[in-house]
């Protein structure tokens, strides 16, 4: 499945528009995908949904 993942915190200026679109992640769960984003994002919190 699918799921894009967005970064609740603020971004820093220097962050490119991309990245502040959201992270599609190929995944086995909700929990996989935040697993992921946890790793690469230590201490952010995130939003994450189904992705179609």
């Amino acid at each position: 499945m699918t799921y894009r993942c967005t970064r609740i915190n603020p971004y820093p200026a220097e962050t490119p528009i991309a990245d502040r679109q959201g992270y599609y992640l190929k995944a086995n769960s909700v929990k996989e995908a935040l697993d992921w984003m946890g790793r690469r994002f230590p201490g952010e919190e995130f939003t994450i949904e189904i992705w179609q």
